[in-house]
């Protein structure tokens, strides 16, 4: 899933841990797609008016239709047409599942840029407050797959006080610092994380980044 082309991680251990630091982002999707069938199960304005009631209960219907009928397709191109054509048809209370969908084969398919996009629109638009905060973290790695670490960085931090979350973004925090050479920032977060972690096996580890960054400041 990564595509690592320029800027590579300053860091032997940073290196092979970051070929295995996105598996994040298909955690968040694989939960995003369970949310999407409901999304677009959801009748988001109730309407006293019985006629317009029936018209747009059938809509929504022939919308999930089209949407399920496009989901099995195991072409990732075709079906991201699909759904891009979709999108640009959809009620625009039912555009949200179409984003995810999109955010989710965008990723896949390493298009990082449209990816951020969607990632984007779902941040803003969402109400729900995890799905807010994990289309963040999910923008912050797409930005550091296109080696865009200051991106990934101010992208991220923004989310930082964020408590049901805190480990995967103190880890990325430090990740992005390091790679931004932004000693100081890198040094803060791994700082949290020892002390929040001070039983996980990781520790170690954290302690040997501490303690090299903490040479380059001397």
């Amino acid at each position: 899933m990564q595509d690592k082309k320029k800027k590579k991680l300053p860091d032997p251990i940073e290196k092979e841990i970051s070929k295995e630091a996105y598996p994040l982002v298909e955690a968040f999707l694989s939960h995003l797609k369970e949310i999407t069938i409901a999304v677009v199960c959801i009748i988001a304005v109730v309407l006293v008016y019985p006629g317009y009631k029936t018209y747009t209960n059938k809509r929504i219907e022939n919308f999930k239709n089209k949407l399920k009928s496009i989901l099995v397709i195991k072409d990732q191109k075709q079906k991201i047409s699909k759904l891009e054509e979709l999108l640009n048809k959809s009620p625009r209370n039912l555009k949200y599942g179409v984003r995810l969908e999109l955010a989710k084969l965008y990723t896949e398919t390493k298009d990082y840029k449209n990816a951020i996009v969607m990632w984007n629109d779902i941040e803003k638009n969402t109400k729900d407050k995890d799905l807010k905060v994990i289309a963040t973290i999910a923008k912050a790695q797409c930005y550091a797959l296109l080696n865009d670490y200051d991106k990934a960085l101010s992208t991220i931090s923004k989310v930082k006080d964020n408590e049901t979350y805190k480990d995967i973004i103190l880890m990325e925090m430090a990740k992005f610092a390091e790679a931004s050479n932004k000693i100081e920032q890198a040094l803060w977060a791994y700082k949290k994380l020892r002390a929040k972690l001070a039983d996980d096996p990781n520790g170690i580890y954290y302690n040997y980044k501490i303690i090299k960054l903490e040479s380059k400041l001397k």
